[in-house]
């Protein structure tokens, strides 16, 4: 038998046990059975040449998380190196301010006690607390038009309603007055996807995924619980494996990657400030981790899931921007971004000749321009 044969048979075993659980576990399951060196040479070999060209050493810590999550689940792994190559573009780059200063991200991170590297790394592990999930609630095929279905069928049979109607801001009776397609646009217009509000019990009934949602109960989850909420817990869960690792700055970045507790900015331990960044007499502050969020979402935005195709980088750039009008992104990071992103792109554009060809690009580029707009304003740039 060859080495290569052993190898595969290996990681096909490695993957079985990384499906899914408490990570120290995995790891010590994979350890005791001599498969994690296996798997951690694996890893090394197909991404030493990634990390040479970003000119970036992981160290032995963060390839044993870079492992574990390889074989947990590929997808996730990809997007965690993709986040990681977008901070490290938010924050490294010379960013053109309102007031047409530079401004390169990484000067500042001394005021918050914090390192460039240490950025870097939690970006790189900001979902490994997803091993805590099973893969299929992490990848469920519903498209959004399916999970409509289930979630309209659900208001009909009376499932849950009162749940549905305080997350939609309806009375019960409301609630059942509207048609499907009211509902729907509610869902939309407060800014969720029904994969917020559908009760896993629901999105993975017994018959087509038997034993997950006992599974999920004897693991202390709780099936009456959205697959969004269930998701949630990657945040806490990641901080805990580095809290345990000892590491506890990403530990502390990882766990605020979301900030799904809505903490306040000022209420944050990684926080700095701008100084030409004033609006008015006040001068914001802006926690780290929103670095880690932005890249995070832009590359969720632009890669296609079972539910959703990929947006193109404008329409993402335009999302972000509305995410930050809405307050739900940090305004000031947003905005050197996007005003830098998009001046690049906008000559992209112009040698392509797009811009008055699609609908999509117009409305992107209508609310990028707003936000930078208003915001600069904000700014009292001159």
């Amino acid at each position: 038998m060859s080495i290569i044969t052993e190898t595969n048979e290996h990681y096909v075993r490695a993957k079985k046990i990384a499906k899914c659980g408490d990570f120290e576990e995995i790891f010590n399951a994979l350890n005791n059975e001599g498969l994690f060196d296996v798997c951690l040479d694996i890893t090394k070999s197909e991404f030493d040449n990634f990390f040479k060209e970003m000119e970036f050493e992981p160290g032995d810590m963060m390839w044993k998380v870079l492992t574990i999550l390889n074989l947990y689940d590929r997808a996730t792994l990809e997007h965690s190196l993709r986040t990681f190559a977008i901070t490290k573009d938010i924050a490294t780059k010379s960013l053109r301010g309102p007031h047409e200063e530079n401004i390169v991200l990484s000067d500042y991170l001394h005021e918050a006690n914090l390192s460039l590297r240490e950025l870097l790394l939690a970006s790189l592990g900001h979902d490994i607390g997803k091993t805590k999930l099973p893969v299929e609630i992490l990848h469920n095929s519903l498209t959004n038009e399916e999970m409509n279905k289930v979630l309209i069928d659900m208001i009909r049979r009376k499932e849950n309603e009162e749940e549905i109607a305080i997350k939609l801001g309806f009375s019960i009776s409301d609630l059942n007055n509207k048609t499907g397609d009211e509902i729907i646009a509610r869902i939309y217009e407060r800014g969720m996807r029904p994969v917020n509000i559908v009760p896993l019990s629901e999105a993975f009934p017994e018959s087509k995924y038997p034993g997950l949602i006992s599974d999920l109960k004897s693991n202390g989850f709780n099936f009456n619980l959205s697959i969004k909420e269930t998701a949630k817990i990657h945040e806490s869960e990641g901080q805990k494996i580095f809290e345990k690792l000892g590491e506890p700055i990403i530990a502390d970045l990882v766990g605020h990657h979301h900030n799904y507790a809505k903490e306040k900015e000022n209420e944050l331990r990684y926080s700095i400030k701008i100084p030409s960044l004033k609006i008015g007499n006040h001068e914001p502050i802006f926690g780290v981790y929103n670095i880690i969020k932005i890249a995070d979402s832009l590359d969720s935005l632009q890669s296609k899931r079972p539910y959703k195709n990929g947006m193109s980088k404008i329409a993402a750039l335009a999302e972000i921007s509305h995410q930050a009008m809405t307050d739900r992104m940090e305004k000031s990071i947003c905005y050197l971004w996007v005003s830098n992103e998009y001046a690049e792109l906008k000559e992209t554009m112009k040698e392509s000749d797009i811009t008055d060809e699609d609908l999509q690009d117009k409305k992107a580029i209508e609310t990028i321009e707003r936000f930078l707009g208003e915001t600069k304003k904000e700014f009292n740039a001159t």
